[in-house]
């Protein structure tokens, strides 16, 4: 697609390579794909006709443009395309209602969008898009009525592309907020009697009827760069508007306009008027202030899988940094990581980062966290768990030393009932080291795609950044269902370009893994592996076809927490599907290496390598299965062999052999000094050589985790 000198086309010819095209044109493109679920437009509820377009910048906050009216409660429309065509659209609508407008000023009216009946918020489900303080090439998604092909069909999302031409341009709403004088003949405030600035943002972007408040994102970071449209040329190029640097420095909700606020909607939010009066960011961090506020108020919405990158500066906000003398530590949203330095030791654990914003359902929580730690004092450095008013449940990490670069590590807490648990990272030494990818995962919650937070960390191993996540899954034919879509061309042959290294799989768990798969286009084959630390710990070779079909691995242990779930194409080119992918979890064992348990065998046959935990494995996937002898290759037959039984037998001593059980219960920490390589359950990873206080177990007390 051109950014300038493109033949000039009717926005109602959408053509392919246009000025500008239908978002599904642009699925394949990971980045633009998932800004496109963020943008939605509001409709007039009886007509169903678009007024204007839209942004989401938080799980429940929209921004749009003031010229459209403060309108106290809207219908918010989502669209999604399961097919390239547009009789595939499926669309979800909200109700939002008002909060603020800049109108005087500038152009920004920014609305509340509380969760639907189910409990879903929009943001949550279709994304959201953050704020980006720079000016580089951009790109807007919108809607607009597309009149041909016919029948008319009135909600359509469009995508253009373009850059800033100007940064100088005087336009309607750039008024100094100081100068907005009252208007003798209505006693009101009147931008236009008040001189104007030139501090506005011009693009050659496309326009037409629909596009006001088609906010403009970096094309280089996704970011929102300039704000809602505010003037345009109908269809041609050329939009007008602030840049959200501007905005956000000095936008102003003018309180001498009662029409400026919401005062109702306000309140039902438990928020005064009067402290919305004035600028909208007064704390200069380039939030908006009423957001902010919220936000932190109410915490995250509940759900039962948290992705938190450190990519937002909005959700950066929701933690509380450390006050430890020493600490120091800062956010990089642009790597997605906290970088943490503590030049001074302590007698006890101190908090690093906690998250107490984060509404925790009772039950089982899988917990994980990528480490970058440059130096420490010693080792395992860091304490990462959950904490709560008579409780802490955590562990220590021993097995990433530093200038090792990245590592995950992850832990597994039950909370007994819902309650305010707070994550926390801690250390009690001198560390300098890097964190991301901090993931907060409910025990058999579902992979399916249909939050932000589970499509955040899908990646692309061949060409490297986002993997592609489409509308395109088990549901889609009805509703709006995302699927990940694992594609091959003669470009980038086998490979593998779906990966997820942050489903914060435990190394000492038994897991299956269980996945809807559909061929997309072209006929091809399809192969799942989880990989840890160099070792491929299971793989699954499958043929996807017209129809979704689901398929399940054997059991498998990851004997790493940095494992990585890939799906490649092991054979032609084309895409498929892949969607609900679920994680479960499957008995632990005890395990005896040279231990031989004679009789109740249900089955023995040769393995493909001497490694008991393929023995293991194919255990924990069998019902019936209550343990299993492992033999080497020569005890038992020139290969290794393996045995799974009905029932536990008598033991003997066999040099060669390895014999492991189904735990009778959830196991928790060894004792104090126990052995840190017990097959079950979370357990203590007490550093040798280290004195072994309670404080570094599992079952420390709440003020020392």
């Amino acid at each position: 697609m051109d950014d300038s000198g493109t033949r000039a086309q009717p926005i109602v010819a959408e053509q392919p390579d246009g000025v500008a095209e239908a978002v599904w044109r642009w699925y394949d493109d990971a980045d633009l794909a998932r800004a496109s679920y963020a943008s939605p437009v509001w409709v007039h509820p009886l007509s169903e006709n678009i007024l204007c377009s839209a942004t989401m910048v938080g799980p429940n906050f929209m921004l749009t443009a003031a010229h459209c009216g403060l309108v106290p409660d809207i219908v918010l429309r989502f669209v999604t395309y399961g097919e390239d065509r547009h009789t595939a659209m499926r669309a979800e609508d909200f109700a939002c209602h008002a909060l603020y407008s800049t109108w005087h000023s500038s152009d920004l009216a920014l609305y509340h969008c509380p969760p639907d009946a189910s409990g879903v918020s929009p943001g949550d489900k279709y994304g959201d898009v953050d704020f980006e303080p720079r000016a580089p090439a951009v790109y807007s998604v919108w809607g607009s009525a597309l009149e041909t092909p016919a029948p008319l069909l009135i909600d359509v999302r469009f995508l253009s592309k373009g850059v800033i031409t100007s940064t100088t341009s005087e336009g309607p709403f750039t008024v100094d907020p100081a100068l907005v004088r009252v208007s003798p003949t209505t006693g009101l405030p009147d931008a236009n009697t008040s001189r104007q600035r030139p501090i506005g943002i011009s693009t050659n972007l496309w326009n037409n009827s629909g596009a006001s408040d088609s906010t403009q994102l970096s094309a280089t970071s996704h970011r929102l760069v300039v704000g809602p449209l505010s003037t345009g040329y109908p269809d041609g190029r050329g939009r007008n508007a602030l840049s959200i640097a501007r905005y956000l420095a000095d936008g102003t909700v003018d309180g001498r306009d009662p029409a400026s606020l919401d005062e109702a909607n306000l309140d039902a939010l438990g928020l005064q008027a009067s402290d919305s009066v004035g600028r909208i960011d007064k704390n200069a961090n380039q939030l908006l202030d009423l957001q902010e506020d919220v936000e932190r108020l109410r915490g995250e919405n509940a759900r039962d899988w948290y992705s938190l990158d450190f990519g937002s500066a909005r959700r950066n906000a929701l933690w509380t940094l450390g006050a430890d003398p020493g600490l120091r530590v800062t956010f990089d949203p642009e790597g997605g990581t906290a970088r943490v330095v503590k030049s001074l030791s302590g007698a006890s654990t101190q908090p690093v980062l906690t998250h107490s914003r984060l509404n925790l359902a009772a039950g089982t929580w899988r917990l994980s966290v990528r480490l970058d730690t440059s130096f420490s004092d010693h080792p395992d450095a860091f304490w990462f768990g959950l904490r709560w008013r008579d409780s802490t449940t955590g562990r220590w990490w021993s097995e990433s030393p530093p200038r090792s670069g990245w590592a995950t590590h992850a832990v597994e807490v039950t909370l007994p009932e819902a309650r305010e648990a707070e994550l926390m990272l801690g250390t009690d030494t001198r560390v300098t080291a890097r964190v991301e990818g901090v993931n907060v995962v409910r025990s058999g919650a579902v992979m399916n795609l249909d939050t932000a937070d589970r499509r955040l960390h899908w990646r692309d191993d061949i060409h490297g950044g986002r993997g592609r996540v489409v509308p395109r899954g088990v549901d889609s034919a009805t509703r709006t269902d995302w699927a990940l879509r694992v594609k091959s061309d003669a470009n980038t042959p086998g490979g593998w370009p779906i990966s997820h290294r942050q489903l914060a799989l435990l190394g000492t768990r038994c897991y299956r893994l269980c996945f809807d798969h559909k061929q997309e286009s072209s006929v091809l084959g399809g192969v799942m592996r989880v990989h840890a630390s160099g070792e491929e710990r299971v793989r699954l070779a499958f043929s996807p076809g017209a129809d979704w079909r689901r398929e399940c691995t054997t059991g498998f242990r990851p004997r790493t927490d940095d494992a990585a779930l890939q799906f490649g194409v092991a054979s032609g080119e084309g895409a498929y599907l892949v969607d609900d992918i679920s994680i479960e979890d499957l008995p632990s064992f005890v395990i005896e290496p040279g231990v031989d348990r004679p009789g109740l065998d249900l089955r023995d046959f040769d393995l493909p390598a001497a490694d008991p935990l393929l023995c293991e494995e194919v255990c924990a996937s069998e019902p019936g299965c209550a343990a299993y002898t492992y033999t080497a290759p020569g005890l038992r037959g020139v290969l290794a062999r393996c045995q799974l039984k009905s029932g536990v037998s008598g033991s003997r001593v066999l040099r060669g052999a390895h014999s492991g059980y189904r735990r009778p219960s959830p196991a928790g920490c060894p004792p104090v000094g126990g052995s840190s390589t017990d097959a079950g359950g979370p357990c203590c990873m007490c550093q040798p050589g280290r004195a072994m206080s309670v404080t570094r177990c599992a079952s420390v007390p709440s003020t020392h985790p």
